[in-house]
């Protein structure tokens, strides 16, 4: 949480779906399971650990990860 906060957040907020803080949770966790290239995450977006791991219920349709 600290760190997300300590980064500027000069996205246009309408156009935001995702926290800096959710992003970087899903990104660590990613990494931490062996997936090093960003271009992982619109495949892994889905996967209920990733989500329970970034704290969003795994089967919720409407809770996916950033792509």
């Amino acid at each position: 949480k600290r760190l997300a906060a300590a980064l500027p957040d000069r996205r246009h907020q309408s156009y935001v779906d995702h926290s800096y803080h959710d992003i970087l949770t899903q990104r660590i966790y990613q990494i931490g399971c062996g997936y090093e290239d960003g271009n992982d995450s619109n495949r892994l977006r889905h996967d209920p650990m990733f989500k329970l791991g970034a704290a969003r219920l795994p089967f919720d349709d409407d809770g996916a990860l950033a792509s």
